[in-house]
């Protein structure tokens, strides 16, 4: 007797085959259902278009001088701003109030800095709130706005370093106050 006569090669085979053919089967099913379905693939967004400030929906309109008094004073982009890579409300808005008067290399004094993604799309100046005496220093005065896609940060050497594209707004401010 050889030993093919006694170890039957072939039942050995099937027998160890058949238990495991199911989950061959699903494997197999599996592979070629992975490599024929498509998969939703999203390309990475590239952010290549600045946002855009539309002049005529800025509130109050930037090519007039801003005549500060008593009354305090919104000023707005809230319909303004577009971006074709973004949602607006995932862009950063920086408001400058007198930035590059009072900044010296190494410090600022007075110069307002208000960071905020998304949620400063409105800046108010109430003359004769907590601002009044910094106002009253000074005939006119500047508001800035950058609306940026990327971060402005602040260096004490180059001033304002803004990375990404960017939107810039600027207002006059004619100092008349009348606080009592």
């Amino acid at each position: 007797m050889g030993f093919c006569q006694v170890f039957d090669v072939e039942q050995f085979l099937l027998r160890r085959i058949d238990g495991r053919l199911p989950c061959l089967a699903i494997f197999l099913l599996v592979m070629v259902w992975a490599c024929a379905w498509p998969v939703n693939i999203e390309e990475r967004k590239v952010s290549s278009f600045p946002p855009v400030l539309d002049r005529g929906l800025v509130e109050p309109p930037p090519d007039q001088v801003v005549v500060l008094t008593s009354q305090p004073v919104t000023f707005s982009v809230e319909n303004a701003v577009s971006d074709a890579d973004d949602d607006v409300d995932l862009l950063q808005y920086v408001w400058f109030l007198d930035w590059p008067q009072n900044c010296q290399p190494g410090w600022c004094y007075g110069a307002f800095y208000l960071p905020g993604r998304g949620a400063n799309k409105r800046f108010t100046i109430n003359p004769c709130g907590a601002l009044r005496k910094y106002l009253e220093n000074g005939d006119w005065h500047i508001l800035e706005l950058i609306v940026t896609d990327g971060e402005v940060e602040i260096d004490v050497e180059k001033g304002r370093v803004v990375t990404g594209g960017y939107a810039y707004m600027i207002w006059y401010l004619e100092n008349k106050l009348t606080c009592y």
